[in-house]
């Protein structure tokens, strides 16, 4: 979804989409980003760096650590740990799925026989929801800023 050319700026950080060698692909319908949710961060965190070999970049979002996954570079995939209010959220992967339109997305999933888990959620690149097919599978949309 992006890397992390970021500035800390009075607790905020700035984002910045990839650079140029590193554009992303905004194509709706396409995979832009992987979210490991842990409850364990540091073990998670050696587990891919042995299988991957990927470097772990953490970064304050608002207040709540968020950890990059990089190789070389770049951003590969992210991690959140899960909150104790996340009681009864699963642990896993999530891959959010580029969107033109958020609301639109979320209307036809209902409209399909799914369901929303996690609602729209701002971010300075963008906008997030988590919904959940007819079967129990949960997929996220992302609608770039």
């Amino acid at each position: 979804m992006f890397r992390t050319d970021h500035t800390a700026r009075s607790g905020q950080e700035t984002y910045t989409h990839m650079s140029e060698q590193n554009e992303v692909d905004k194509t709706p319908g396409k995979i832009s980003w992987k979210e490991l949710m842990t409850r364990d961060a540091e073990a998670s965190a050696g587990f891919y760096r042995g299988l991957f070999g990927w470097v772990r970049e953490e970064v304050d979002v608002g207040g709540s650590a968020y950890t990059f996954f990089k190789v070389g570079e770049e951003s590969v995939a992210g991690m959140a740990v899960l909150s104790a209010k996340s009681e009864g959220t699963p642990e896993g992967w999530t891959n959010y799925v580029t969107v033109e339109n958020i609301e639109d997305s979320i209307a036809k999933a209902r409209e399909l026989g799914g369901k929303v888990c996690k609602d729209i959620t701002a971010l300075p690149i963008g906008r997030f929801a988590i919904v959940q097919d007819p079967h129990g599978a949960m997929v996220g949309l992302w609608q770039f800023a």
